[in-house]
């Protein structure tokens, strides 16, 4: 029985790599799709941008945005729930509030999840974390 799920795992693994090897353009191309929603969302004018991390496996991509507000956590969790509902994103779920403070949410459109959060106990710094929803990113490659 453990021969049957390390094979099953080797046999996903192969998979992703020859995806990658045989998809390599569409999956630079998703890439370059992800950096164009996570720069095409509106901030607020006071917003800073401390950091832009791209992350990868055999084939799963993600992008993490860090920046520093001078709004209460309430205002940017208002601000980005408009912003990001007129550009077509739904918000699915909130993350919860812990010792009064708000905890982030998720927003989905098409294919990619957003989730906002603040990040540290610096109030006023945000994540915002881009991924893309498939059977590469379900099976964490």
């Amino acid at each position: 029985m453990a021969i049957v799920i390390i094979g099953f795992f080797i046999s996903i693994i192969g998979f992703s790599l020859i995806y990658r090897i045989v998809n390599n353009a569409e999956i630079l191309q998703r890439e370059q799709d992800m950096r164009f929603q996570i720069q095409s969302i509106n901030h607020p004018a006071t917003a800073q941008q401390l950091e832009l991390r791209i992350g990868s496996k055999i084939v799963k991509r993600w992008l993490s945005a860090t920046y520093k507000y001078s709004m209460s956590d309430n205002e940017v969790e208002i601000y980005y729930e408009k912003e990001l509902s007129k550009d077509g994103w739904l918000k699915t779920r909130t993350m919860g509030v812990t010792n009064e403070r708000y905890r982030g949410s998720v927003y989905v459109k098409g294919k990619y999840e957003l989730a906002i959060e603040p990040i540290g106990n610096d109030k006023g710094c945000w994540e915002l974390h881009l991924n893309y929803k498939d059977f590469f990113d379900k099976w964490g490659l």
